[in-house]
């Protein structure tokens, strides 16, 4: 037999939360300090939502452009234990290159 998952709409969903909701706070439970975090993290993305919707996105300040100078042409150690998909695989590691020249 084969189950369809219906797709929930936001109000659908909003009801499902509210009811969560109330039978936590009916059943005494607390939130937790990671789950604080969770909700304060969220009001903050929604705060910033908010700002960018009612005003837009914001004019580079002069200091955030002299903080983003300060990565410019800083070389980067390549790290030979990192991803193999994010560093070139035909070079080899310093203590590989030590050994078979030495």
């Amino acid at each position: 037999m084969e189950t369809k998952s219906k797709e929930l709409t936001e109000q659908e969903r909003i009801a499902i939360i509210r009811a969560i909701v109330l039978d936590v706070k009916s059943n005494g439970a607390q939130i937790d300090s990671e789950g604080q975090k969770l909700i304060d993290e969220i009001k903050q993305e929604q705060a910033t939502e908010e700002v960018v919707v009612n005003h837009g996105l914001l004019n580079a300040q002069k200091e955030d452009v002299e903080d983003e100078a300060d990565f410019l042409e800083t070389e980067e150690e390549v790290d030979f234990d990192a991803d193999e998909n994010e560093i070139d695989m035909e070079t080899i590691s310093p203590q590989m290159r030590e050994a078979l020249e030495g």
